[in-house]
């Protein structure tokens, strides 16, 4: 029998470890906790807590020497910041995330960051760059080793073109969408 722990658990956890990895001497220990902080808090509704430890992470972990890894944090911070309203912010995060996964060549990383870039250009209501940033998420995401995402992005391409008014546009994107979650077993 697997027994999940609760969030606070996890959480107390998480704090033990930021205590006993202090950011001076240990920073990649303290930033890798600091990143799960964040996203415990992102699920939990706490944002702002989130948007500190999300920061936290992302400023200890060096963008030239692990770029993967700032690249992550900024994908996690920028979804914070759409969440708190702030798209300005979620845009340019998001932006540079998506430039290093291109640089380390993490092409499904990248695919997520665009992913969430077209939802803040579809926020805001530009859906000529909403809809460039999921066409660029539904090439990125392979539809046979990530369908369900692929199948996301597919879908929101073609809600954004319904929106847009381009209703036989959407159709083709909606179908696709249906048939990669049917396959990913959504």
């Amino acid at each position: 029998m697997v027994v999940q722990e609760s969030g606070a658990a996890v959480e107390e956890e998480l704090r033990a470890c930021l205590n006993h990895f202090p950011a001076l001497r240990y920073p990649m220990q303290h930033a890798t906790a600091q990143f799960h902080l964040g996203v415990l808090m992102t699920n939990a509704g706490r944002l702002e807590e989130a948007a500190r430890a999300l920061e936290t992470a992302s400023s200890l972990f060096n963008p030239q020497k692990l770029p993967e890894e700032h690249a992550k944090s900024q994908n996690a911070l920028g979804a914070v910041f759409r969440l708190q309203g702030r798209p300005a912010e979620a845009a340019h995060t998001f932006e540079q995330a998506a430039a290093l996964f291109e640089q380390s060549g993490a092409a499904l990383e990248r695919g997520a960051a665009v992913f969430n870039l077209g939802l803040v250009h579809r926020d805001l209501g530009d859906f000529e760059a909403a809809i460039r940033s999921f066409e660029g998420a539904r090439a990125l995401l392979d539809s046979a080793k990530v369908p369900s995402q692929a199948a996301g992005a597919a879908r929101e391409l073609g809600i954004t073109l319904l929106q847009a008014g381009d209703g036989d546009g959407a159709i083709g994107y909606l179908v696709e969408g249906m048939e990669l979650a049917e396959r990913g077993g959504d």
